[in-house]
């Protein structure tokens, strides 16, 4: 019987220990948020963030459309491969 509640305990100490350590990094996330931002934190930081959107998202715009363009390829590929397969059931 003792064996049995010194488990549970154990298991029941081990889950507080991990829930405790994701509140303390939640809580470190949520204090850096204000001086990440640019909004809160450092208000000189706007040209550097749209700068940085920028780079992200239009720029990105050309790399998007090659991968695009070369998936819509590997589609067409596979799709007439399968259709391929399916012509000896039609005719």
């Amino acid at each position: 019987m003792g064996s049995l509640i010194e488990g549970v305990g154990r298991r029941t100490l081990n889950q507080l220990g991990y829930v405790g350590g994701f509140t303390i990094q939640l809580w470190e996330g949520l204090r850096a948020i204000g001086t990440s931002l640019p909004i809160l934190g450092n208000r000189y930081r706007w040209k550097a963030s749209v700068n940085q959107m920028l780079q992200i998202g239009v720029s990105a715009l050309p790399m998007i459309a090659l991968m695009a363009v070369c998936s819509g390829f590997i589609l067409a590929l596979q799709g007439a491969s399968e259709l391929r397969r399916l012509e000896p059931c039609i005719t």
